[in-house]
């Protein structure tokens, strides 16, 4: 039987939390419960995956402003003994993701922004995230990545990469290298749609640094079949 998520108001302010149980194929009940309070004097709120005996296996936390229409994740873990290391996933990041979308939605959030580190961009993006990048400096380090993958699957993507990198070099205005940016990004999703491809393989494809992701709304909607399955899937009842 599905699990409706609770939704609640944060005592501190308006915010709207939401806290479900799961019955997790291998871990049994666990909780998850969502909170508000202050770090080093700011206003955070933490999503907490919790067992049967309190123990903290998966959190995240995020800022979530009162003037502001986006919702901001300062980072995500799994405890180290339930991360995927090749004989099992529990998917605990999964669910504590799902908790984060609800949160974005009660909330009315339109827009969810990260930044991830090398080693999580193929996650994220499982979730529909997409490389958003405005820093200059970030976005040639990003680059290097597609120029320097010397798969012959990806030489036509490495080349427009080269192209970029070109334009960049002779650029002379800020306005131009804001609009590189852009390009950017849609090389960077186009090789990480190709890389996720069963054929890609994208553990042979890794980022050498991080990057700024974002999910809007907008996709939300558009694959909201994809979450409500998965909604379906760890039983709980949400659809988008």
């Amino acid at each position: 039987m599905n699990i409706k998520p609770k939704i609640t108001i944060s005592p501190i302010d308006n915010r709207k939390l939401c806290s479900f149980n799961i019955n997790h194929p291998v871990l049994g009940d666990i909780s998850v419960a969502s909170r508000m309070d202050y770090n080093d004097g700011f206003k955070r709120l933490f999503i907490e995956l919790l067992n049967k005996q309190k123990k903290i296996l998966a959190n995240e936390e995020l800022a979530l402003g009162s003037n502001t229409d986006s919702i901001t994740g300062l980072y995500i873990q799994v405890n180290p003994e339930y991360t995927n290391n090749g004989k099992r996933n529990f998917r605990l990041g999964e669910i504590v993701r799902l908790a984060s979308i609800i949160e974005m939605l009660e909330n009315k959030k339109t827009l969810f922004k990260i930044y991830s580190k090398s080693t999580a961009i193929y996650f994220h993006s499982k979730y529909k995230f997409e490389p958003n990048i405005t820093s200059f400096h970030e976005r040639d380090a990003a680059l290097l990545t597609i120029i320097q993958d010397k798969n012959k699957n990806f030489s036509d993507l490495s080349q427009k990469g080269k192209n970029l990198q070109h334009k960049i070099n002779i650029c002379q205005t800020a306005e131009e290298q804001r609009e590189l940016c852009l390009s950017v990004n849609k090389l960077i999703k186009e090789y990480i749609e190709r890389a996720k491809n069963p054929a890609g393989n994208y553990k042979f494809h890794p980022f050498q640094s991080g990057i700024d992701m974002i999910l809007t709304n907008k996709n939300l909607i558009k694959h909201k079949d994809f979450f409500n399955n998965l909604f379906k899937k760890h039983g709980i009842d949400y659809n988008i």
